[in-house]
């Protein structure tokens, strides 16, 4: 048996220790979780359903094969969370901000995504059946299951993160070359 133990801060709890059997994984069901701090973490298989993490910040984690249905995720941060296979069942994610996340096979089946940030996420397989986007931003670069029109389901498509890309020093052919090539992807 190999034991892992990770501490974890939030407003909720100040400071939570715990300990759990790597080849289980960490169940901490119904818990709260309000601006937790998990960034550029290995969280496989956690199971948090029904937790509440709203504020919380998981950015640049692992969640892959967790389970968090039924959680508030509403104005959590998970930017570039791997989220492939995970169990996101019934969340509320409003306002969240998933830029770059891979919900690759994930299952967000009846998931509330209103105004949330989906730039460069990836739902390549996601169930999300009952899912809702209302006023969720996206880019070119987000990606969504085979026959899966997000304008349908209230999704905002927003290309302005990709504004940064050039400096004052770039020159007009360049911007051309790649409004171009954005414009022959849609």
């Amino acid at each position: 048996m190999s034991n892992k133990r990770i501490e974890i801060y939030s407003d909720a709890n100040s400071k939570m220790e715990v300990e759990y059997d790597l080849s289980i994984g960490l169940e901490l069901n119904s818990v709260s979780l309000h601006r937790a701090y998990l960034v550029d973490m290995s969280l496989v298989g956690f199971r948090l359903y029904k937790s509440d993490l709203r504020n919380a910040s998981f950015d640049y984690s692992d969640l892959s094969d967790a389970n968090l249905s039924g959680s508030i995720l509403v104005l959590a941060s998970f930017k570039e969370v791997n989220f492939e296979r995970a169990s996101l069942i019934n969340c509320k994610a409003n306002s969240g901000d998933f830029i770059n996340a891979n919900f690759s096979n994930a299952n967000c089946a009846g998931t509330v995504f209103d105004n949330s940030k989906l730039h460069g996420a990836n739902f390549t397989g996601a169930k999300l059946e009952d899912a809702k986007f209302q006023g969720a931003k996206y880019d070119l670069n987000t990606i969504w299951p085979h026959d899966f029109n997000p304008k349908n389901f209230g999704a905002v498509f927003n290309d302005n993160e990709n504004v940064y890309m050039y400096d004052k020093e770039s020159d007009i052919s360049e911007i051309l070359d790649h409004i171009d090539m954005l414009q022959r992807q849609v």
